[in-house]
Formats: structure tokens, sequence, C-alpha cells
């Protein structure tokens, strides 16, 4: 199993509920939504990702791992059975247009954001690397590197998605009910361990 640094995807948690308006529009930045969605993040963070140096609002934000300390905190309160994992390929290395990074969580002080490439050297693999057992998250210090971020600027439409994980067979009959869903119906995958 590869480690997070060689790691070719992104990973996007959302809940199941939000899946049928992104499988006909896309996985849009919060600030092109017109409400009508499961929110699953913590409103004080909503916030301050509004006040960021940009406003993080515009970006669709992507974690270099599953079962980081969001998954784990969104999981617990909204179950992992009714969350979906989106999957998207990391950008080449050369090629960092609409994506961004910022290498600790964003609102750990005052965090770069930063080219795609700049942003992937500044993120502190040694603590993200290690497995599981190994990433002590009450160590704020891991916390906040294991919540380094992708900022993708722009739209994702379900045929650029590598893969669509959830959780139980019950919710990938749930999501390949919906409309749409024959886009991405060969990609998703029943993957209990992706979850917290």
């Amino acid at each position: 199993m590869s480690t997070p640094r060689e790691g070719k995807l992104l990973y996007h948690l959302t809940h199941l509920d939000n899946m049928a308006s992104i499988l006909k529009i896309g996985l849009m930045p919060r600030n092109q939504l017109n409400g009508g969605f499961t929110d699953t993040a913590d409103p004080g963070i909503i916030s301050g990702r509004h006040d960021y140096s940009v406003d993080l609002s515009n970006y669709v934000p992507f974690h270099f791992f599953v079962k980081n300390p969001y998954d784990g905190a969104v999981c617990k309160a909204y179950g992992s059975e009714n969350m979906v994992i989106i999957a998207i390929p990391r950008p080449r290395k050369n090629f960092d247009a609409g994506y961004y990074i910022i290498p600790n969580h964003p609102l750990s002080g005052a965090p770069d954001f930063l080219s795609y490439q700049d942003g992937f050297n500044a993120i502190r693999w040694d603590l993200l690397d290690n497995n599981n057992s190994n990433r002590q998250y009450s160590n704020p210090a891991v916390k906040q590197a294991c919540l380094a971020e992708c900022d993708v600027d722009h739209i994702i439409y379900p045929n650029e998605f590598s893969f669509v994980y959830v959780a139980t067979e019950v919710a990938k009959r749930e999501l390949l009910s919906l409309p749409n869903s024959e886009i991405i119906g060969n990609k998703v995958q029943v993957a209990p361990y992706m979850f917290p």
C-alpha cells in the first residue's frame, strides 16, 4: 500500500444525500452552491475559511489520505454508512493550474496558500506517511499536518472521478439508483476500510 506522499489520488468526503446534486451538476465550491445540501462541516471552521487570505469557499477541498481527523469527526457525527468518498487523480507534477495546497490545517495559524508543487513540497510528509496506528492525532502538530489540503478552484464533473467509495452495499445500491449514476457506475466501490 502506498504512503500518502506516493498516492495518486485526492479525496473528498461528502454526505450520500448530496450525490444526486453532484451527479447532476458536479462537485462545486461551497460559494457556488445554492443551499439544499447536507452540510457536514463545522460552522465555526467554515467561518474561518471565509476569512482566510483567500476565501476558501471558492474552492473544493480534498485531502491526501482517508481516515484523517476530518473524516473521523464527520463519520462519527453522521455515520460512515451515510458518507461517500470521491477520489480524483492528483495533478501531474508540472501541471498545477487550478490546484493549490495549504500544507497544514487552514486554521492552524497562518499557513501558506501555495501552488500545487510548492505546497506539495511544504507538507510534513514524515507525519502523514506514518500508518494510522502511528498517527497520534492527540499531538496537535500531527493533527494539523494531517489536515493539509488541496483546494481546487473549479467544478469537478462526475466523469472526472476516479473512484467513488461507500461503506456498505446498501449505500452502493442507493447511489446507483440516482439519476445520472451510470456516469460513475463502474467506479463505485464498497470499501468499508476507507472509512473511520
